[in-house]
């Protein structure tokens, strides 16, 4: 009796457990950055068996949100999880799910034994998603990816300052055994999120000229090494956004998202204020203002004109000035551009694009000091303060960049070109 009441006992444990588990992994996943290698740690505390329907539960109920754990999974030492995760895979019809289980292949290929359970799992799970009409992203799979090693350590962190578009770079390169340099490149939009991924593995020539290639005077972008843990933070920030948006993320970011750790610092305040006092900033605004129009003339910053489509109509308007017989001052066509101007900034700034773009500010000042530009830095950031205050059209370095854009715009009208997509440089085209 006492043997039956065990089994009966222990069946009747088993749902609560695994209930308890996904409770507990799910409560998880839904945080804005989660903390995959804490679930790791909770999914192999229990049972295969346990383990099995859960991850089974999570593929069905929030498919995007635990690609990245599947993608962290499949590379655990411990086979029978690793097929847990290329089941749960299967029942993911998303192009990320066939490019893990293709690179997952790979690496067995690799292996001189592989349990045969495992690589049916794969087979299986590779076949049930091309049946369903399934393909790799951005044929990845014929692709070769710059693999990970097991040892690695850690070597630098870079930061580039905007394009203009709201697209910044990052950088995290990470030494081999051998002395390569295998290297991420992270292209973080702050509207979308997380946009592209590139992974190169570099010797230290080819690392030091890759950097050495973003040169401001040619490019309009700088690249500055910065605090490993402030990477992290901006790329789990922008991580964030892709949950929010449900944009799906690139399929190699998935390959290295494991080496973007959870940022340990405090962010709530940007690292520069550490340097820069913001009350010396606010107690010198009077003086600093005038002074931006020469931070829109620096080369970080010449790129950041407006989008086209919305100062088209200005533009016009200003370009049927132009072309007016009517005699205007150069004093009255200074006011009516800075007029227009002023329109666009209204039309463009609503609180979503200037909270965002305030963030642009504090991070080209913080790249900005770090590349000893300590007064542009300034300027930088008596732009982003005045900015926190609301009247974006009042501000000056906007003023400036505004008519900048405006002036650039009807040139390209007058001489009976389109405008382009946009003014400035793109880094996601480079």
């Amino acid at each position: 009796m006492s043997k039956k009441r065990s089994k009966t006992s222990r069946a009747a444990e088993f749902p609560a457990l695994a209930e308890r588990l996904l409770e507990t992994v799910t409560w998880e996943l839904k945080k804005e950055n989660p903390d995959y290698r804490l679930i790791t740690a909770q999914i192999t505390g229990f049972p295969i068996p346990m383990a099995s329907p859960v991850l089974e539960r999570l593929a069905r109920s929030m498919p995007q949100a635990v690609l990245p754990l599947l993608a962290e999974l499949v590379n655990h030492e411990n086979d029978g999880l690793v097929q847990l995760a290329v089941e749960a895979l299967g029942q993911i019809n998303q192009p990320e799910s066939i490019t893990i289980l293709a690179r997952l292949e790979e690496e067995l290929l690799g292996r001189r034994e592989v349990d045969a359970k495992l690589k049916k799992a794969v087979s299986r799970s590779q076949h049930r998603l091309k049946s369903a009409g399934i393909i790799a992203a951005l044929s990845a799979v014929t692709e070769k990816t710059a693999q990970i090693s097991s040892e690695r350590q850690y070597h630098q962190s870079h930061l580039s300052t905007s394009d203009g578009k709201g697209t910044t770079q990052v950088v995290l390169a990470l030494r081999s055994p051998g002395g390569k340099l295998e290297t991420a490149i992270v292209l973080l939009n702050d509207a979308v999120g997380i946009v592209q991924t590139r992974l190169y593995t570099f010797n230290q020539r080819q690392y030091e000229n890759y950097l050495g290639e973003w040169n401001p005077e040619v490019l309009g972008i700088r690249m500055v090494e910065v605090e490993r843990d402030f990477i992290n933070h901006l790329v789990h920030r922008h991580l964030a956004i892709n949950k929010r948006e449900n944009r799906t993320l690139p399929h190699e970011f998935l390959h290295w998202q494991r080496y973007f750790e959870a940022p340990k610092g405090d962010y709530s305040i940007h690292p520069v204020y550490q340097r820069i006092p913001p009350e010396g900033i606010r107690d010198s605004l009077r003086l600093l203002l005038p002074q931006t129009e020469r931070l829109a003339q620096a080369p970080e910053v010449r790129h950041w004109l407006f989008d086209p489509a919305a100062i088209r109509g200005a533009a016009e308007r200003l370009l049927e000035r132009k072309r007016s017989r009517i005699v205007l001052t150069n004093t009255s066509q200074a006011e009516y551009i800075v007029k227009l101007a002023r329109e666009s900034i209204e039309a463009i700034f609503d609180q979503g694009y200037l909270a965002r773009y305030i963030e642009r500010l504090e991070n080209l000042a913080y790249v900005l000091l770090l590349s000893d530009q300590a007064e542009l830095a300034r300027l930088a950031l008596a732009t982003a303060i005045d900015l926190k205050g609301g009247a974006p059209s009042r501000n000056p370095f906007l003023v400036s960049l505004a008519v900048k854009s405006l002036e650039s715009l009807v040139e390209m009208l007058e001489s009976g070109d389109g405008p382009p997509d946009n003014l400035g440089v793109d880094l996601s085209a480079t």
